[in-house]
């Protein structure tokens, strides 16, 4: 593999630490509030939470949400409500995971061109 490619690699491996590791907390009871945090170990959970009040308790209570969430194990970054114009670090948000999916989409195509280059230059060798 090329370091252009082990660079590409290391780049969009970077954004989706940083993607798993964030998360938005929908407010129970029909809220529009949530908030954006930190969880304490990466994982594929991008929004969780929301609900009626007695249905969000119910699901706490049968293991439904993750234990930092029913812990309190994380750090709150941020705040925000649909009702609310948007904040900057929701488009923050919203680009670094548009990103890691265009990267991933680069990065398969220009590995997927590399190879079949090759089996191109071996069969007209051969």
């Amino acid at each position: 593999m090329d370091s252009k490619y082990k660079m590409k690699f290391k780049i969009v491996l970077l954004f989706i630490t940083v993607c798993l590791f964030w998360t938005c907390v929908h407010r129970p009871g029909g809220s529009l509030d949530y908030q954006l945090i930190l969880k304490p170990y990466p994982t594929f959970l991008l929004e969780v939470g929301g609900g009626e009040e007695g249905s969000y308790k119910r699901r706490m209570l049968q293991g439904e949400f993750p234990n930092w969430l029913a812990s309190g194990n994380y750090k709150i970054i941020n705040s925000g409500s649909l009702e609310s114009p948007t904040q900057y670090w929701e488009y923050l948000r919203g680009l670094i995971l548009v990103s890691v999916f265009t990267g991933w989409i680069i990065m398969i195509t220009s590995l997927l061109t590399k190879v079949l280059k090759a089996i191109y230059e071996r069969l007209c060798r051969g």
